[in-house]
Order: structure tokens, then C-alpha cells, then sequence
């Protein structure tokens, strides 16, 4: 026995022992062999990578990165086991349905499959392999060197933001030959976002139906069966690439359907269930095909499954090359002169004025007639006026008609306003196409000769849609922020991110490991974890570089937040906030951080994880050794000195600042205790902080909490017992909404009639103010009375309003039949009955944009002395009938004690002052959120 333990250990020895040759010892580092020593049997794998790249001089950088990868592994693992086996499958089933079947989905899942959510844990020293990284450090490279920009970068930027093979703790997967087959295509072509349209209802079939829907864009769709057909004839469309948009209704399974193009090429695609038979999909069916003539016949056969077809839009592909030839300069200045009557594009009237008109005349060497023109999109410019660069040439209303005449004007960026400059048989003269209605600007012949207006039209080829571009000076526009260099990493970018916005954002109600790079990239759901993890797998597998910074918890609201950033030959981070381009802020610079982090694939050496070496428990944000703090690129920060109670402190090496998550303290950043005082350096502002200790068993409070405010000041927050204070109370969270609902009700109106047409209504109040989330009271003088009350919302607001009641003239409320607008947008099952059932969280949202409305039908005419109405709300006012609890700090909470609320408000008395309150409602609902009480009003933290 003794002998076969001996027999095993030399086994053991052995298997771990180094076949490096001499020689290359020599070659790696002291990182490396530690790793290598860390490996263990694995051990040999890894020499095999480095000794496969050792063989050949120009494979000297493949080998350095093979060092940068092994070296800096430690830390990184992959989940595995049975039960991630089983959570991949519901990841790819969550794929397939509606979003609002997910969680539903999801825990039916979990169930069934009787997941405990135990995985096991492979690091990777110890199981990845030599042909995995071989492979890929392959396939990066050549991804890379194919790029124009790499010339520019480091090697240690590429190696950083390009290279690494994960990006959490995914299963393993050879992803970047994917990327390459699915998205690099993508650079060398253009889009137009529409196309021609064509109704299904207007096609040839057979046993199809045609339904009324509210959703569809002609308010009728065609549902046709197993086998049957839809034909689209008299296609019209230059010969070449398209893209086939199909929008569609399935409320069955998943329907496998053939394209045919004029009764030769046959293209599979797949319709997605889409959560019901009144559901529209969430984005149309993208299905690229080839036409080989100007009259086309597309056919659109269902397999197996019943499936219904409101549309199909047929979109140009352009190839990108056709743009560079154009020679534009981004920024430079430009006069543009018509081939058919030598006159030069001219702004009417004053440029600065929003809308201004256009039309051709003599070129006068005048402002109004110079442009500059600015690469702000892939393969698209802006055309702006000379002397006022937020005056655009655009297509005013998103109009896709022929003789829609263009405009120059202000406003909100869109497609209508980018031009694709394209080639044409006449060298030296070009067509100007618009992004989003695809149509070339041209002079109309019939206006007044010189003084022709410039209208939209299809492309034809006649001397009066072709143009002239003239260089007048050659002064580049400095706007970092929106401008695009040819052949940079943020043109690609630009790109890619029209590709990406077919992911689903989704927030899953359980635990979901982190998902493979095959899963995540086929399935494209996921909350922002894997969003950002999404968008770094297409943008290294292009050689785009590129990272993950995170939020490891929001400090005035719950959760944590991921996204990305590109890094640029400096090494500097451009914003690439997901959903937007590249270089854009969005709403999330404006919301406080107090702290930001940045994934990296080299160890951190000044990581807590790092410097701790496991001799104390810390947090498992803080075990991670492979990020790095980028609080300072984001935003102005300030360090901060704490005091800490010195019993508390006793055997600790570390304090942490924590942030609130509606619920619980959450540390976000560490600081080594000495002389019982802690610096946290580096700390965003307009916070509330608690210093804390850390425990598995609870978090300690290491002393008061404090706030440190927008100009970097510290205001310690200590209960005063001696300064009580009356409190009024209206909410219980403060309200977040990243887009305004406050603005649903304007111009909306309240409405008595004795027709139930409501014929000659009369308007017994209209609203015209923004709503704040609460009840609204509105007196009604008007004396006659009516058997029929409603609310009908002013145009575009699909009539929103969550709760409504009328009163008598003595004070009760209104009983009656519910009435109004039938359905709900996009069959989400708001309907008209959910604004009386006594649920504020519910509401109606119509149909339509415009004309619906709900109400009541009353036995008997009734005069209304009052109308109480809910907007669109959040749920965390306080509401009549629920049992509140107010709670203060004072090293920890402290009740105030348990009140029923009777009115829309809450009243404590005798409230020490000076500190931090909660308020808990114990009747339902999970939002709660710390406040302050200044001059008589909550102030939220």
C-alpha cells in the first residue's frame, strides 16, 4: 500500500514537473512560472502554448501574449456542473418567448429541473488547454492585424482590451470565429433604415385571412397556415443586396418559414413567437437576400406553423467602398452645385432660423450657400450651415414621399438628417441619399428657373439629381464627441452598433450564471451584465478595443450597473454606452457614481484581493483582483478621512464605505485601517456614506453616517434628540424615471354627456399641467348633470391614466359600467377596467396614440363635484388604508413606531433631527429609500 501512495505522489511530481527547454526559461518571467507552478498538472498544457510559439521568430508577439494570458489567469475560473447545464437551457428557451412569459418561464424552469444553484468552479490554471489558447490567440491576431488602426495601439493596450478569451466566469468557447463570420461582413456595407413597403393585406394568397389589428401599420394583418403562401409581386428595386424586413404577430410556436425570390433562391428564416396573436414581435425579422431584377416576386411560405404578416420592407445594402470614394473631408467647407442647371445648394432666409427651406441659385460666395460637412455616422455626413453648425440639412418629419422638400434646421439627431454621398457614371458628380428614407435630394424642374427647389425623390439618374461637391476650405470641424475618422476603431464601432440593438435588455426575476459566449451571442437577452459582455465579445473579436467599466452598486437607488468603453491610442476611454454611439453621453453621466470600476485581465497588485492573500474575509467585490478604480475619468472626487470607534477596530486591517440599495448597507471601496482612522480615496460626491466593518454574519457600522456633498464637503449625520422636529411625509422612495410620463396627461380632458357617443360633451376639466406620480383633486363647478363621464388623452399619449373617481355633489364616489376605448397597446393588457379596480400600479393604455379614452356609463345622470385621478405612477406615494413604519439611524435603525395612513400623507412628531430616515410601507411594496428632512421636505439619498 505504502509503495502504490509512493507510486502516485512521483506520478504526481512528474506530471507537474517543467518540459520547457532551458533556453526558453530564460524567456519568461517570474509571473509566469509562479502561474505555471500554480497550475499543477495543467502545468504542461500551458508549456505547450508557449513552447508552440517559442519555434517560429514571427510568432515573437504571439508568444509574449501567451505570457500575458498565463500570468495573469490566476483568478479566473469557469462556473460548471449540472445545474449550469440546465440554467443554459432556460437561457436559450428565455430566448424564444415574450418577454413578459420570462420569469414566469423561468421559475417554471428552475422547478422542474429542481436547480439549487450549486456550481462547480474550474480555474483556469487548471483546466484550460493548449489548443483552446492557441486557437484563439490565432484568431485575435489575426483579427487584429487585419485592422487599419493597430498600427497605432500599444501592445500592451492590445493585449489588455483586444485579447483575453472571457470576460466573467463563462464557460470556456472558441466565440471570435463567430464574430468574424456574423459581424465582420457587416464593415464593408451600409444600410438605409427603410425601404419599400408593402402590405400584406395587398398580397396574393390563398386560405389566408386578413385580421384587424391596432398595432399594424395599416391596422390589418394576414395570417395564413401550414404550407400556404403570401405573394408579393411587382417588388420594385434596384438589382443588388437587400435586406428583407418582415413584421409579424405569432402567438404559437416558433414558425420556420422559406423567402423565395422570384421563384429561384429560397431563404430560411425563423418568425419568434411574440407573446400573443395581438403582440407584434419587439423588432422586425431582418432576412438578407439577393435580387437580380428591377420588378421582383417574394414569397413568404409558412413550413409547419400558422403565422400572421402585417408587412414586409425591402431595405438597400450598399457597399462601403462606394462611400470612400466620395474623397469628402470630414469638416472641411463645401459648395454644392447641381449638374442640371450649374446653381449651388442655398439655405432660404436666415440659416439661423430653425426650418429654413432650400433651393438652387448663383453661387454668390455667400454663408448661406457653404457647407461643411461632417463624418458623423458609418458612411454618413451631416451637412451643415457654414456659420452655424447646429443648422443640418434634413428630411423634416421623417417623410419618405417623393417631393417632400428639404429643410435646414435644429433639433434631436436623426436618420433623416445623414446623407450617404454616392458615385455615379459621371465622374465628379454624386448623388446625396437620405439615411432614413433612402431617396436622393434633386431639384424640381417645374419651380422657377434660378430658384429651383430641392425636393426628395427616387433615384433615376437624371442630371438633376446629381451633384457636385467643390472644397472651399479645408478646416476640419474639431467635435470629438460626434466626428468619425476613417479607418479608426470608433468608425467600426459606429458600425457594430446598429448591429447590437436587436439585444433584449431583460432584468431576470433569479440567479442565471454568467453565459457562454455561443449562448449569449445566439440568444441576445440579458440585463446589462450581459449586454456589456455582449458587446466586448463583437468588438475584440473585430480587433476593436474595448472594456467593461461597472457600478458595483448605484448609490441613490438599487442595483449595480455594468456597460462599456472603447480605449483609444492613447489609452483613453471613449463612452460607448450601449443603445448609443460612440462617444455620446446619455442620461447615466448626470447620475451620481461613488465608484467606478474597470475590468482588466491583469492582476491588480493593488487589489484588496491581492494585498489581503486570503488572511482576512473581505467582501466578494473585493476578492476579485483583476479591476481598477476609474471613479476620476467619470467624474470629480474627493478622498475622505474617517474616524473609526477604536473597539470596533480592534484586529481589523480593513474599512470599508458603503452605499444604500434600498435595503441593506453594500461596501463599494476599502481603505487599510491605521491609528484607527481610514482614508477612502478617490470618492464620488452628492453621497450619503456609511463606514462599516465587514462580516459574513452582517456588516458593523464603523462609525456615523455622513454625506459628502457636490463640492466635495463632508456633513457628519447624528440623530438629535434634543432638536425634535414634525415630519410630513409623501413618499416612500424617491421617483426615478429615465424617460418623463410626468407630461402623459397635458391637454387631456374630463367629459360629461348625456349621448354615449359623446355628442356635444361637455369638458368638465382640462388638464394642462405635468403630474408628480400623485393623486390629483380637481374641484368641478359645472351644475348640469350626466349619465356619461370619461377621460380621453390629448393626441400620442395612448390616453394613459392609472386610476380614476368621480364624486356626487355629496362628496361619494360614482358607481357605474365601465366604458371606453376596447385592447391595449401592443395587447400589453392595460386595458380600460384596470383604471377602476383600485390598483394604482395598473392603468390604461390605449390602442392608439390618439382618440382613446375610458370611463363610465351611470344608471342615472349624476352632477360630479369632484374628480380624483392617478397618472402613471410608481407605486411609492402613500396611500390611503397601508400601514407605514418611520425608521432613523442611530447606529443602526430605530423605529418611530407603526401608522395607518388616512390620507396622502403621513404626520410624526417629535422627531430627532439631524440624521438619516426610512421610511418602511408594511403592507406591500420592496422601494424604500434613505432620506434626509430639510426645511420641511424629504431629501433623497
Amino acid at each position: 500500500m505504502k509503495n502504490r501512495i509512493l507510486f502516485i505522489i512521483c506520478l504526481f511530481i512528474l506530471s507537474a514537473c517543467s518540459n520547457l527547454p532551458k533556453e526558453l526559461k530564460n524567456k519568461v518571467s517570474k509571473e509566469v512560472e509562479e502561474a505555471l507552478d500554480e497550475a499543477g498538472t495543467n502545468r504542461q498544457e500551458l508549456e505547450k502554448v508557449l513552447i508552440h510559439y517559442s519555434k517560429n521568430p514571427q510568432d515573437s508577439l504571439k508568444f509574449k501574449a501567451a505570457c500575458f494570458l498565463i500570468q495573469n489567469m490566476k483568478g479566473y475560473y469557469s462556473v460548471t456542473g449540472e445545474n449550469v447545464n440546465k440554467l443554459e437551457n432556460i437561457y436559450r428557451i428565455l430566448g424564444e418567448v415574450s418577454t413578459d412569459e420570462r420569469n414566469e418561464k423561468y421559475k417554471r424552469g428552475v422547478d422542474s429541473l429542481k436547480i439549487d444553484y450549486r456550481f462547480n468552479k474550474q480555474p483556469d490554471l487548471q483546466y484550460i488547454q493548449a489548443n483552446f489558447l492557441i486557437q484563439h490567440i490565432d484568431q485575435i491576431f489575426k483579427a487584429w492585424e487585419a485592422t487599419p488602426w493597430h498600427r497605432n495601439y500599444s501592445f500592451d493596450t492590445f493585449c489588455e482590451y483586444v485579447l483575453p478569451y472571457r470576460v466573467y466566469e463563462e464557460k470556456l468557447s472558441l466565440w471570435s470565429p463567430l464574430i468574424e463570420k456574423r459581424f465582420k461582413p457587416q464593415l464593408d456595407k451600409i444600410y438605409f433604415e427603410t425601404g419599400n413597403l408593402y402590405e400584406a393585406e395587398n398580397a396574393l394568397f390563398g386560405k389566408a385571412t386578413v385580421e384587424e389589428k391596432f398595432s399594424a401599420s395599416n391596422y390589418k394583418a394576414v395570417t395564413i397556415t401550414a404550407k400556404d403562401r403570401l405573394i408579393f409581386e411587382n417588388v420594385r428595386t434596384e438589382p443588388g443586396e437587400k435586406i428583407l424586413l418582415i413584421q409579424h404577430y405569432n402567438g404559437g410556436r416558433n414558425a420556420k418559414i422559406n423567402v423565395i425570390v422570384n421563384d429561384f433562391d429560397t431563404v430560411q428564416a425563423v418568425l419568434k413567437y411574440t407573446g400573443g396573436w395581438s403582440k407584434p414581435a419587439f423588432s422586425v425579422v431582418k432576412v438578407p437576400i439577393k435580387v437580380n431584377k428591377t420588378v421582383n416576386k417574394i414569397c413568404l411560405e409558412s413550413k409547419s406553423e400558422k403565422i400572421s404578416i402585417d408587412y414586409v420592407e425591402l431595405v438597400p445594402v450598399l457597399d462601403f467602398k462606394l462611400v470612400k470614394q466620395s474623397g469628402i473631408i470630414s469638416g472641411a467647407t463645401y459648395k454644392i452645385t447641381n449638374k442640371r442647371n450649374s446653381a449651388s445648394l442655398t439655405i432660404d432666409n436666415d440659416s439661423t432660423k430653425s426650418a429654413s427651406k432650400t433651393f438652387t441659385s448663383e453661387f454668390k460666395d455667400m454663408n448661406n450657400q457653404k457647407f461643411i460637412m461632417s463624418y458623423t455616422d458609418y458612411g454618413f455626413y451631416k451637412i451643415k450651415e457654414r456659420d452655424n453648425h447646429k443648422v443640418v440639412l434634413n428630411m423634416p418629419y421623417l417623410s419618405k414621399d417623393n417631393g417632400t422638400r428639404h429643410e435646414f434646421s435644429t433639433g434631436f439627431t436623426s436618420y433623416s438628417k445623414l446623407w450617404a454621398i454616392l458615385p455615379t457614371k459621371d465622374i465628379g458628380y454624386f448623388r446625396i441619399v437620405n439615411r432614413n428614407s433612402r431617396k436622393c435630394l434633386e431639384i424640381d424642374t417645374k419651380s422657377s428657373k434660378g430658384r429651383n427647389k430641392v425636393v426628395q425623390s427616387e433615384y433615376n439618374g437624371g442630371d438633376n439629381q446629381l451633384w457636385k461637391f467643390e472644397m472651399l476650405e479645408k478646416a476640419p470641424l474639431k467635435d470629438t464627441l460626434t466626428e468619425l475618422k476613417p479607418g479608426t476603431f470608433r468608425e467600426a464601432s459606429t458600425r457594430i452598433f446598429y448591429e447590437t440593438l436587436d439585444f433584449q435588455i431583460y432584468q431576470l426575476s433569479g440567479a442565471m450564471p454568467s453565459i457562454n459566449a455561443i449562448d449569449l451571442i445566439h440568444t441576445k437577452i440579458g440585463s446589462c451584465h450581459e449586454e456589456a459582455q455582449y458587446l466586448t465579445y463583437i468588438s475584440r473579436g473585430l480587433g476593436i478595443p474595448i472594456a467593461n467599466d461597472f457600478i458595483p452598486q448605484w448609490p441613490k437607488r438599487a442595483l449595480s450597473h455594468y456597460w462599456n468603453v472603447l480605449i483609444d491610442e492613447k489609452g483613453k476611454m471613449v463612452r460607448n454606452y450601449f443603445r448609443n454611439k460612440p462617444g455620446a453621453y446619455t442620461i447615466f453621466d448626470s447620475i451620481p457614481k461613488s465608484k467606478v470600476f474597470r475590468n482588466t485581465f491583469t492582476i491588480n497588485k493593488r487589489s484588496l484581493g491581492f494585498i489581503n492573500n486570503n488572511e482576512e474575509d473581505i467582501p466578494k467585490l473585493f476578492k476579485n483582483m483583476h479591476f481598477v478604480d476609474v471613479t476620476q475619468e467619470y467624474l470629480k472626487t474627493s478622498d475622505v478621512k474617517v474616524i473609526l470607534d477604536p473597539q470596533k477596530a480592534k484586529n481589523r486591517h480593513f474599512a470599508y464605505l458603503s452605499v444604500f440599495d434600498n435595503k441593506d448597507w453594500v461596501p463599494i471601496f476599502w481603505g487599510k485601517i491605521q491609528s484607527n482612522s481610514v482614508v477612502f480615496d478617490k470618492m464620488g460626491r452628492d453621497i450619503a456614506y456609511l463606514p462599516i466593518y465587514y462580516s459574513s454574519t452582517g456588516n458593523i457600522p464603523a462609525g456615523n453616517p455622513f454625506l459628502l456633498s457636490a463640492a466635495g464637503k463632508i456633513k457628519a449625520l447624528k440623530p438629535d434628540i434634543k432638536n425634535l422636529q414634525k415630519m410630513v411625509l409623501y413618499r416612500k422612495h424617491t421617483y426615478i424615471f429615465y424617460y418623463n410620463p410626468n407630461n402623459k396627461m397635458i391637454g387631456g380632458r374630463f367629459q360629461g354627456s348625456n349621448n354615449p357617443d359623446f355628442v356635444n360633451a361637455v369638458n368638465l376639466f382640462t388638464f394642462n399641467s405635468e403630474t408628480n406620480a400623485s393623486y390629483c383633486n380637481l374641484k368641478i363647478n359645472e351644475k348640469r348633470t350626466f349619465k356619461f363621464l370619461r377621460y380621453i388623452g390629448a393626441d400620442g399619449t395612448h390616453s394613459n391614466i392609472n386610476e380614476l373617481m368621480f364624486y356626487d355633489e355629496n362628496g361619494k364616489e360614482i358607481i357605474g359600467s365601465v366604458i371606453g376605448t376596447e385592447g391595449s397597446c401592443n395587447d400589453n393588457g392595460s386595458t380600460k377596467e384596470k383604471v377602476f379596480d383600485k390598483n394604482i400600479l395598473t392603468g390604461f393604455d390605449a390602442p392608439l396614440p390618439n382618440g382613446g379614452w375610458v370611463g363610465l356609463k351611470l344608471p342615472k345622470a349624476v352632477r360630479v363635484s369632484k374628480i380624483r385621478f392617478m397618472p402613471r405612477t410608481d407605486g411609492n406615494i402613500i396611500e390611503p388604508g397601508d400601514n407605514y413604519e418611520l425608521v432613523y439611524w442611530n447606529n443602526g435603525w430605530k423605529s418611530l413606531g407603526e401608522k395607518k395612513a388616512i390620507a396622502d400623507s403621513l404626520v410624526y412628531n417629535n422627531v430627532p433631527s439631524g440624521t438619516l430616515y426610512l421610511l418602511h410601507n408594511r403592507t406591500k411594496g420592496t422601494e424604500e429609500r434613505i432620506f434626509t428632512y430639510e426645511k420641511g421636505k424629504q431629501v433623497w439619498w
